[in-house]
């Protein structure tokens, strides 16, 4: 017969040991893959904020522009408050080209239009007047002051979107004169936009800082985040400079003046990272810094 035997007490306790040290190693192993793998989720998420935060706001910003008329002396801006950790603008929604036959308190744009959305209540309203097709001195930006959107109108056959007035948009306030209905070409444009604030704030749940956005349009009375967190207020910052490329300084120059944009936002992972076993890091800062030219600028 052949001998048989089992393990004897010795061979099993080394086996045991030998598995236990295998363990152990596919353990640690284990909790510094998934240690780098959650580091690096962390880190490009903060990367791909920093991204998002030099692509969106510059996005809003290249539609805030500047108009003039030469023949009223005159001249707007989309810019409504300056700073360098805050900003204020009529923000562009979206525009539509003029349909139908319009009159003094009434204007039509055939649907699709083109933008982010269609108008709302709270909006704010611009009508182009171009009085003279072969002149470009008396082109000018008219608010409209809309009592009513009807969405579901018509331009002949073709789906349309009716802008119902209180009066006739003034063409000048001083002395007061309200646009002849010939002043305005139809397939001009009309576009809607609304106030909004940008600027950096701590969310009261997290006690972290982000950059915010609320519209004052609709009277939202806090930021709501859209770009970060960063380490705090300061790693926001917006710089200001005129048609010549200098800098400006935003506590006391006329928003009248801006030509271009810096944005220089820093974000930050949420948490503490480790990477490959480290000990553990303080979070990582990701600064990313873009400029911009406003509408209509042109180079010095």
């Amino acid at each position: 017969m052949l001998n048989r035997r089992g393990m004897s007490l010795v061979e099993l306790l080394i086996s045991l040991i030998v598995l236990a040290i295998v363990g152990a190693v596919t353990v640690k192993v284990m909790t510094i893959i998934l240690s780098t793998s959650g580091a690096q989720i962390k880190i490009s998420n903060s990367i791909g904020e920093a991204r998002n935060g030099a692509l969106a706001l510059p996005q809003e910003l290249r539609e805030v522009g500047y108009d003039t008329n030469t023949a009223m002396t005159s001249a707007s801006t989309d810019l409504i408050s300056i700073s360098a950790r805050r900003i204020t603008f009529r923000a562009m929604r979206g525009l539509g080209i003029t349909c139908g036959t319009p009159t003094l308190t009434e204007f039509r744009v055939r649907t699709p239009i083109i933008g982010q959305r269609l108008p709302s209540g709270t909006d704010e309203f611009l009508l182009f007047v171009e009085s003279d097709p072969n002149a470009s001195f008396d082109d000018q930006w008219l608010p409209m002051l809309v009592t009513a959107i009807d969405s579901n109108s018509t331009c002949g056959s073709d789906p349309a979107i009716r802008f119902s007035l209180s009066a006739a948009p003034l063409v000048s306030t001083s002395p007061t004169t309200a646009m002849a209905i010939s002043q305005h070409r139809v397939g001009g444009p009309i576009r809607w936009f609304e106030r909004v604030e940008y600027g950096p704030f701590v969310d009261a749940t997290t006690n972290q800082t982000f950059v915010g956005i609320r519209s004052l349009n609709r009277s939202e009375a806090t930021l709501s985040p859209i770009i970060g967190p960063i380490p705090d207020s300061t790693h926001f910052t917006l710089t200001y400079y005129n048609a010549a490329g200098t800098l400006l300084n935003p506590s006391s120059a006329n928003p009248l003046t801006v030509r271009s944009i810096g944005v220089a936002i820093t974000t930050v992972t949420e948490s503490r990272v480790s990477l490959a076993g480290s000990t553990t890091r303080a979070t990582s800062q990701f600064p990313m810094s873009t400029r911009v030219a406003l509408r209509n600028t042109l180079r010095p």
